[in-house]
């Protein structure tokens, strides 16, 4: 009942944004959207099982796409104009080591 009220709605907000893929984009965001809302609802274990098959299969296109994207020139530490590169991918690599370190020192000590 409610379907037949929002779809046009939903229709004519799609056409508005013209976003690359079409209806496809919005429909992703309005899913998310909606898992986020009944998340904190009873259904959620129930919505979790539907969504783990659609996730299976985008999250890993997700990566192998970034990764391909990936230009690891960047990180070359020799050339001088990747030094903001080099600091950017290093920091974080750093600040993750140390943390393990020092979970660990205070794990057992």
């Amino acid at each position: 009942m409610l379907g037949k009220v929002f779809n046009k709605s939903f229709v004519k907000i799609v056409d508005l944004l013209k976003t690359r893929g079409g209806v496809i984009v919005p429909a992703f965001t309005f899913a998310f959207a909606a898992e986020l809302v009944l998340d904190e609802t009873d259904v959620r274990k129930e919505l979790q099982r539907l969504v783990e098959p659609v996730s299976d299969m985008l999250v890993p296109i997700f990566f192998i796409t970034v990764s391909a994207k990936t230009n690891l020139c960047v990180l070359n530490l020799i050339d001088p104009r990747n030094r903001e590169g080099s600091i950017i991918a290093v920091f974080p690599i750093l600040v993750a080591i140390l943390g393990k370190v020092l979970a660990g020192y205070i794990f057992f000590n």
